[in-house]
């Protein structure tokens, strides 16, 4: 019988619009890992077997939520840097196919996305971002870095872009259930579809 913490554990994957490569989130088997926080990104093909490529070796912290953009040539996740530090900021990694290159976007940022999701044409990501008890939609251009709050009450969820200029989201507050909202990424103004 093996000792299931000796395996590796994968926490989640996320497939290509392609079906041509996987990302998945690993945590290691090592000696402390009651204590350790340190979760990898891996990228593997489902076309042929190939020796998983490492995304995250030089980042000892809590990798999460991989999200591939919908051509497929970029992949970006969450990333805590601080071993140990569960309460550490994500920040937003990228990773290009075409050059092998991983870099942080909008670094600075002072707020922790917890799910990302792409917009159709692949030049902005979409960030649930929790802020003063509430879930709030922040943009974040892709080239730049650039942030936009899109949401400023109540509590977002699911986000779900339909084209370039707007998305799909559930809103609730402290006095309204869930429903489903359409907002226009330009003028940041919410329609409500359900109630």
């Amino acid at each position: 019988m093996s000792d299931p913490l000796t395996r590796w554990s994968v926490d989640d994957y996320a497939i290509s619009p392609l079906g041509d490569r996987v990302a998945f989130v690993v945590r290691a088997p090592n000696s402390n890992m009651a204590y350790s926080t340190k979760v990898d990104v891996y990228l593997a093909s489902t076309q042929d077997y190939c020796r998983p490529r490492h995304l995250t070796a030089r980042i000892n912290g809590t990798a999460s939520m991989p999200t591939f953009s919908s051509d497929g040539r970029r992949l970006a996740w969450l990333q805590m840097e601080t071993p140990g530090y569960e309460s550490d900021r994500n920040r937003v990694y990228l990773y290009t196919m075409a050059t092998r290159e991983s870099v942080a976007v909008a670094y600075d940022w002072d707020l922790s996305p917890q799910s990302l999701s792409w917009s159709k044409d692949d030049k902005v990501i979409y960030a649930l971002t929790p802020n003063k008890g509430r879930n709030l939609i922040h943009s974040i251009e892709v080239g730049t870095g650039k942030r936009k709050e899109l949401t400023t009450c109540g509590s977002a969820g699911g986000v779900r872009p339909i084209d370039e200029k707007s998305l799909l989201y559930v809103y609730s507050s402290e006095n309204q259930s869930g429903d489903i909202h359409k907002l226009d990424t330009a003028d940041c103004k919410p329609i409500r579809l359900t109630n």
